[in-house]
């Protein structure tokens, strides 16, 4: 069965890894972020195989841009039937309430939180009995740190926005699911930022990918909504 995929927050690492494994399952993709030309080049780098694979420039923060692109989602590949949420906001940095006013706290909750609402809302009308939303969160969704305010407080807030979807949609044939990723993915700015983490303390996105596509594969008599997935260094981290 052929499926038509909307990646958003396409970048190297796990968005990327997702729509090289969802490419080489026959769907065809939309590549949605605001990077024009690392998008144009990874479509061109996905195309010849059997799905069709569109670049699709759009600022999640922008209402407007967001509609746009599934307009043209749709003109081009048709119903979506499949949402993958990959977003990580660059509006923030690290930091305590000491260190982030308010616009870091906003610009982290624009994209994170209500940049995934704004594309579920526009992609609902496709997913509706039979589609699948899968958003990535972080272990800060379940256990905040003081040095990261702006982004655990979006975290926790995409946890509830999952779980809202969930409940919302689940009744009408929508599988939503929430992925804690709960370590380090292997992409080149963190392999920058921590040169000396050992190779095998790493969770390798392609792997992760591998996960998504067997979410979006399951029977829906047993549908799962969330999971955490780390390395086999890590302890459970409660």
């Amino acid at each position: 069965m052929s499926r038509t995929v909307v990646v958003v927050g396409v970048g190297p690492g796990l968005g990327e890894a997702v729509a090289e494994r969802f490419a080489g399952a026959g769907c065809d993709l939309a590549l949605l972020a605001r990077s024009e030309e690392y998008l144009r080049g990874l479509a061109a780098d996905l195309s010849g195989g059997a799905g069709d694979v569109r670049a699709v420039p759009t600022d999640v923060t922008d209402p407007e841009a967001v509609a746009a692109g599934f307009d043209t989602v749709r003109r081009r590949l048709g119903s979506v039937d499949v949402l993958v949420d990959c977003l990580y906001s660059t509006e923030t940095g690290d930091g305590g309430i000491r260190e982030e006013g308010a616009d870091a706290l906003h610009g982290a909750w624009d994209v994170e939180v209500a940049g995934v609402a704004r594309c579920v809302r526009a992609a609902l009308p496709d997913l509706l009995d039979g589609g699948t939303v899968i958003l990535t969160n972080s272990a800060l969704s379940k256990r905040a740190a003081g040095d990261a305010t702006s982004r655990s407080v979006a975290r926790f807030g995409l946890r509830g926005l999952a779980q809202s979807l969930a409940r919302d949609l689940g009744p009408d044939g929508v599988h939503v699911s929430h992925v804690v990723v709960d370590g380090w993915i292997d992409k080149p700015a963190l392999r920058e930022h921590a040169p000396d983490r050992p190779d095998e303390a790493w969770i390798d996105p392609a792997s992760i990918a591998d996960t998504y596509w067997g979410l979006v594969t399951q029977d829906r008599s047993a549908w799962t909504f969330e999971l955490d997935v780390r390395t086999h260094t890590d302890d459970l981290g409660v």
